[in-house]
């Protein structure tokens, strides 16, 4: 077949091409395909704040994950949060129309900001890179949540990649 020429090696998801004699057209279509397949498509995303998180959701943990696709779930777990001078950029009314929610919340003595980096989708697999940063221990207790979101899709597994580790994957039905 066209493939002859070409064998895909995988090891902890680089693809590497080995190839044999063949005419430079089959090699040129083969590492097309290769390059295709490798590369995870950017997604666009929201980050929203003006919430806080209640204490129905896994208090004890230090840090909790999830994934939101209705406004009924997501209420469960973040409340709006109303203060003087509010400038923040919350959900809009039909966000679950079209848009699935990802969430963070660390829980500690120290409150913490978060940057997104990235979201990348591979087929039914999303994963969301993002920087944490812990700000001085205070003494109290914060939880500090993290919400972005991304348009919605049948996402099976959603990846959780935190200052460049993998902290949490979670499969979605």
């Amino acid at each position: 077949g066209p493939f002859a020429c070409c064998r895909f090696v995988i090891s902890q998801k680089f693809f590497f091409l080995i190839f044999t004699t063949a005419p430079p057209r089959v090699f040129a279509f083969c590492l097309l395909v290769v390059l295709t397949t490798m590369v995870a498509s950017a997604v666009r995303f929201d980050v929203r704040n003006g919430y806080f998180s209640a204490n129905s959701l896994e208090a004890n943990e230090v840090t909790s994950f999830v994934c939101f696709k209705d406004q009924a779930s997501f209420d469960a777990v973040f409340k709006t949060a109303f203060v003087m001078g509010d400038t923040s950029s919350r959900l809009p009314a039909d966000a679950f129309d079209s848009k699935v929610v990802l969430g963070v919340i660390k829980r500690g003595n120290a409150m913490f900001t978060y940057e997104v980096e990235k979201v990348d989708a591979d087929g039914l697999e999303l994963t969301m890179f993002y920087k944490a940063t812990s700000g001085p221990d205070s003494g109290a207790e914060y939880a500090s949540p993290l919400i972005v979101a991304v348009p919605k899709s049948n996402y099976g597994k959603i990846n959780f990649v935190e200052n460049g580790a993998a902290a949490k994957t979670l499969f979605i039905e």
